[in-house]
């Protein structure tokens, strides 16, 4: 937003951020293979998803759900509220939680609402949690990769260049993976992590979804942008976003043109609608 940036990749809401100051953007490219889940411990009653918590049939008081407030996990249980008519206050309580606390499945919190790589992490190395339910289920995460719309007034090469690295840098991770595991393992950004659960987070969510999981549809079959539209509503209903969102407000900054581009110079259809 303060111009020191070029490009950037955000999720749904970094994408609205942008579109709320009117900063003139272009989105290139979404990313929407990342997980989300509704985690308990590994001792909870909870057994068969978010429908146990009406009418506190299972826990015989509202489960406590921490996540925090303002994120994707927080939108994915308003969304699931209003599919399983839950209710606030009576059926589960929100509770800010940061993710730091939220990784450790502290002691008063029934549910957590959480990302990848964290719920790899808890479910597979911590093991001090396990899926009640994919977040996925309700609500579907996108991100996007943009960039900043005076590049595309006066140079519309360089954003059709970003775009071809975009994808060929999936298609290298996919040829040299072992390589580029190596190499991403070693970057300073990556100190302190896990090699093995950076290596499984790629293997989920880099090397397994298809490489067009990324093209940007304005609309097919509600994606991406009625399905944006609706979300965001739901964030606004709860008080989260303080304007609404239409269909237009999305169209002003997507530009799947440029993945069009690329897809035909290497010989790939666009994903059919």
């Amino acid at each position: 937003a303060p111009a020191r940036i070029q490009v950037a990749q955000a999720g749904s809401l970094g994408l609205l951020r942008v579109i709320d100051l009117k900063i003139p953007t272009a989105a290139l490219a979404t990313y929407p293979a990342q997980r989300q889940a509704f985690l308990v411990p590994p001792d909870s009653p909870l057994k068969n998803g978010m429908a146990e918590l009406k009418g506190a049939k299972v826990l015989g008081r509202p489960a406590v759900f921490g996540t925090t407030i303002g994120s994707t996990p927080h939108l994915g249980i308003l969304i699931a509220a209003k599919v399983l008519g839950l209710e606030e206050g009576k059926d589960y309580i929100l509770k800010n939680t940061a993710p730091a606390d939220m990784i450790t499945m502290p002691k008063g919190i029934d549910i957590i609402g959480i990302w990848e790589p964290n719920v790899i992490l808890m479910t597979e190395f911590l093991k001090n949690a396990r899926i009640l339910e994919l977040i996925d289920t309700y609500e579907f995460f996108n991100g996007y990769s943009y960039m900043r719309g005076e590049i595309e007034d006066n140079a519309p090469d360089v954003v059709q260049a970003y775009t071809d690295a975009f994808v060929e840098a999936q298609l290298l991770a996919r040829l040299k993976t072992q390589e580029v595991l190596t190499a991403f393992i070693a970057d300073p950004s990556q100190r302190g992590r896990d090699p093995k659960l950076i290596e499984r987070d790629i293997e989920v969510h880099i090397l397994n979804p298809k490489p067009t999981k990324n093209f940007m549809f304005e609309s097919a079959h509600g994606f991406w942008i009625p399905l944006e539209t609706y979300q965001a509503s739901v964030m606004a209903d709860a008080g989260i976003l303080k304007a609404r969102y239409t269909d237009a407000d999305f169209k002003t900054v997507m530009r799947p043109k440029y993945m069009a581009d690329t897809y035909a110079r290497l010989g790939w259809k666009v994903p059919g609608v």
